[in-house]
């Protein structure tokens, strides 16, 4: 399944609700009750931890055809965090190439990071992927503004989505 489209919120108590708009191979709905049903298994036990996240996106990438893991991109992979958007958020906006485990990568890089996503927008536009992400700093809270901290947000999430 390809994530077309996602939204992103984290609730009281660290609760996360993510609803994700999927399609599968060339871009066809999902409305096949077994692959439905053996979707519903596989998300469950990835959820409970009795099935590891990183394992099955190597798993799954072992798979595809070299020019499946990425598509090319009509601009520069970049990733920005921009301050004035939002009162009490970073936002953070990742154009990258589509690929499977993209936004694993992104989303575990940046809790490495310590950032605490409060919700996210996630699309795909063509081959394209464009991300944005409102965060704060895990650290104390709040904006990333300090122009050092800024760079290393980018720095690590470079090579993640390049």
């Amino acid at each position: 399944m390809s994530i077309v489209a996602a939204r992103i919120h984290t609730l009281k108590d660290n609760f996360a609700l993510d609803t994700f708009i999927v399609k599968g191979p060339n871009l066809a709905v999902y409305d096949d009750p077994h692959t439905l049903a053996r979707f519903e298994t596989e998300l469950g036990e990835l959820l409970s931890g009795a099935r590891d996240v990183d394992e099955q996106v190597r798993r799954r990438l072992r798979y595809l055809k070299p020019h499946h893991r990425a598509a090319p991109l009509p601009r520069k992979p970049r990733a920005v965090i921009a301050n004035q958007i939002s009162r009490k958020y970073s936002v953070i906006e990742i154009w990258a190439a589509d690929r499977v485990g993209l936004l694993y990568d992104i989303t575990r890089t940046m809790a490495a990071l310590g950032l605490d996503i409060d919700s996210a927008k996630i699309s795909t536009e063509g081959k394209m992927a464009v991300n944005v992400f409102y965060v704060s700093d895990g650290g104390g809270g709040g904006k990333i503004e300090d122009p050092q901290r800024q760079q290393q947000v980018t720095a690590a999430l470079e090579p993640v989505i390049a």
